[in-house]
């Protein structure tokens, strides 16, 4: 994909592509739109300096310099129909220009039909370049990049995965109360909590398969994207608490300019815990990503599933949340932060809720392959019934912590090792809590 390469290579053509020694034009060609229009260009101004070039060109069409600076700057305008006729009016007139020259005004050609998608026509004039004798090493190595990119674009299968094994110690499995000598009222009597002393802590290590294929229909924005996962979890002592997850998710996906992609998937789930089956989900999802410049990312999603718990009665759910939130990135820097929220009915009403949540992170490129993150998630849930025991509505609080540090060990091999601490607030106190995790874990792609 043109994304996949740095922008100041595909979109400046003087700084990177520019031929030692080349030149377009004579020296007559030094009038004063010409001038004035080279400032605004280099001033990155390009409306101006397009109205001061195109004056150069109607008083001379056939003046060689004037359709450059026109072409250069139509094509940084994304006006490419434009720029392509502007070099085919050079190329007409060129009778006068030696072989370096045109293969120069071709290469200016081929990069405007890629950036038009015409993959046929952009290949066969960048070969016709690369055929070219005295081009300098540079720009045909940056040709040959283009020449893989189209390649690549033609390609309509695309399978790749990720294999983790991780390690992990939680010091609260099971969530268990951790406010000592605190006191539960229910329709029963006060209930003394267990002591934080009995919480069980223990260790536990995990493994996570995720394949994805994308087919790229031809000559379409529209590709089909397919992920499936599978997850295990296993604890050293408390055993019951072994999970299994087989999740897969399938369906069309749209790209426009390669700035905005939208996906739309069907989604289900199988969850066991302990060898039994736990939860079977189903549901229909919807994302989208809108790249607004190089430093600022928007992301949404929405999504409704269908949940039916298998080993406890009457509390099938459905289940509906969406995300929105914004990325920045500033050299080695993002920020990320999203609003979320999560509405749940269940057939037992007590359990049914609505919940908020913000999240923020901070990621940081570090030196040799390093980098770090810290991260805040604050979360509120609200249950929509009176519980028949406590007698009360049941509103929580979680308040979410964490930091980490990975390395890039080589190109298909990554550690990362994390922390998190969480703290629960209830106006029940059989749910207040708080857990302190580390993990650790090695990743190979694929």
């Amino acid at each position: 994909m043109i994304s996949e390469y740095p922008k100041r290579f595909l979109g400046c053509a003087l700084l990177v592509l520019i031929f030692s020694g080349f030149a377009v034009g004579g020296e007559e060609d030094t009038s004063e739109h010409i001038k004035q229009g080279k400032k605004y260009y280099e001033a990155k101004d390009f409306e101006k300096a397009y109205e001061e070039f195109f004056k150069a060109f109607q008083k001379n069409p056939g003046d060689k310099n004037a359709n450059f600076w026109l072409a250069q700057t139509a094509f940084q305008k994304g006006d490419y129909d434009s720029a392509l006729m502007a070099y085919e009016r050079i190329m007409i007139n060129s009778a006068d220009l030696n072989s370096v020259a045109t293969a120069r005004i071709k290469l200016e050609m081929a990069r405007c039909y890629f950036q038009m998608k015409n993959l046929d026509e952009a290949e066969k004039m960048f070969k016709e370049v690369m055929g070219t004798e005295g081009i300098p090493d540079a720009v045909q190595k940056n040709v040959q990049i283009f020449l893989v990119t189209i390649s690549r674009m033609r390609k309509r299968h695309f399978l790749n995965g990720a294999l983790t094994a991780g390690w992990g110690y939680s010091s609260n499995v099971r969530s268990d109360p951790t406010q000592q000598n605190d006191t539960v009222k229910t329709i029963l009597g006060n209930v003394r909590l267990t002591p934080a002393s009995d919480s069980p802590h223990d260790t536990s290590y995990n493994n996570t398969l995720v394949l994805s294929h994308r087919y790229n229909f031809a000559n379409s924005p529209f590709s089909w994207k397919s992920v499936g996962v599978l997850y295990q979890q296993g604890y050293t002592n408390e055993t019951n608490q072994d999970a299994q997850l087989l999740a897969f998710q399938t369906g069309p996906s749209l790209t426009i300019d390669n700035k905005f992609i939208f996906d739309f998937k069907g989604l289900c789930n199988y969850m066991e815990q302990d060898f039994k089956t736990y939860l079977k989900s189903f549901g229909l999802s919807a994302s989208g990503m809108a790249i607004i410049n190089p430093r600022l990312v928007l992301t949404g999603s929405v999504k409704c599933e269908n949940k039916e718990l298998c080993q406890t009665r009457n509390k099938d759910a459905k289940n509906t949340s969406f995300n929105l939130g914004p990325i920045f990135v500033y050299g080695n820097n993002r920020f990320s932060s999203q609003l979320g929220y999560e509405g749940e009915d269940t057939s037992a009403n007590t359990d049914s809720y609505t919940r908020w949540s913000v999240n923020f992170r901070y990621d940081r490129k570090l030196p040799k392959g390093f980098g770090a993150h810290l991260g805040y998630k604050y979360q509120e849930t609200e249950y929509e019934a009176e519980s028949a025991l406590f007698a009360q509505t049941r509103v929580d609080n979680v308040h979410e912590y964490n930091v980490g540090i990975d390395k890039q060990l080589s190109k298909q091999v990554s550690a990362a090792l994390g922390y998190t601490y969480t703290k629960s607030y209830s106006n029940i106190g059989l749910y207040r809590y708080d857990n302190k995790a580390l993990a650790f874990s090695l990743t190979y792609s694929f």
